[in-house]
């Protein structure tokens, strides 16, 4: 069992984004979430093969999401749900418990150790949030993500290639009260309407290797996004870095 607060973010926010403003409120009580996990572990006698399994339920009780909110001693407009802000008519919405809500999800850890000098790494994982019929998805539930690392070690030389993948999230599987930032993802026009597409699919290879000298010496290298693809990871605002080279030298004093 755990239990979330409101902190002052949550109470007393004031922002204005796309024509929503997220007011105040001061009638914002903790939501409480109940936990069940499970988890299963196997370890090779030699200690070349591991892999974990983990499967997770839970239950948010007065969960605290993004829902319309009536401001009503606001008497600048005719329409409760919208107010004047700054000069423009903007909708109120605010921070509100909006009741239960259910997560659930697994994920899957390990490597194995194919040769001496070849080893494999790998992780998946999955979450899923439900969807309500009146407040919509939960928000900060991210795609389908993973990874698989190659690493080939023999001597002083040692090579890795990390693969690293996820699954796109929709528009329509965005939050309602837009905390995840479905206004930064890709955007078509269609009928003169601005049309939000959700954040992509998207994949990445990367390379490094390094090389002892000496004792005291490391040669670095590493070739990364080698496909050199645009993407973000769900709920950046940032674009991860395009194809890039690196070299670098490492000497022990």
């Amino acid at each position: 069992m755990g239990l979330g607060n409101p902190n002052i973010d949550d109470i007393g926010k004031i922002r204005e984004n796309n024509g929503l403003l997220v007011v105040p409120n001061t009638f914002l009580k903790p939501e409480y979430a109940y936990n069940l996990d499970l988890g299963i572990d196997f370890r090779s006698l030699d200690n070349s093969n591991y892999i974990s399994l983990r499967g997770f339920s839970t239950i948010i009780s007065r969960h605290i999401g993004r829902d319309n909110y009536t401001v009503f001693s606001d008497i600048t407009t005719p329409d409760l749900s919208t107010i004047i802000y700054n000069g423009e008519e903007v909708t109120t919405i605010s921070n509100k418990n909006l009741g239960n809500r259910f997560i659930h999800g697994f994920s899957i850890d390990g490597f194995s150790e194919v040769y001496n000098n070849l080893k494999f790494n790998y992780s998946l994982t999955y979450t899923k949030g439900d969807d309500n019929d009146n407040y919509g998805p939960l928000p900060s539930i991210s795609p389908l993500f993973g990874s698989l690392a190659m690493s080939y070690t023999k001597k002083d030389l040692n090579i890795k290639a990390m693969f690293k993948f996820s699954e796109a999230k929709n528009a329509d599987e965005y939050s309602f009260g837009g905390e995840d930032g479905l206004d930064e993802t890709p955007f078509i026009f269609e009928n003169e309407r601005l049309i939000y597409l959700g954040t992509p699919k998207w994949s990445d290879l990367s390379i490094y290797a390094s090389k002892n000298i000496s004792s005291d010496i490391i040669l670095r290298f590493g070739l990364t996004n080698l496909f050199d693809t645009h993407y973000r990871t769900f709920a950046s605002g940032i674009s991860a870095p395009g194809r890039s080279f690196q070299i670098g030298l490492n000497y022990k004093l």
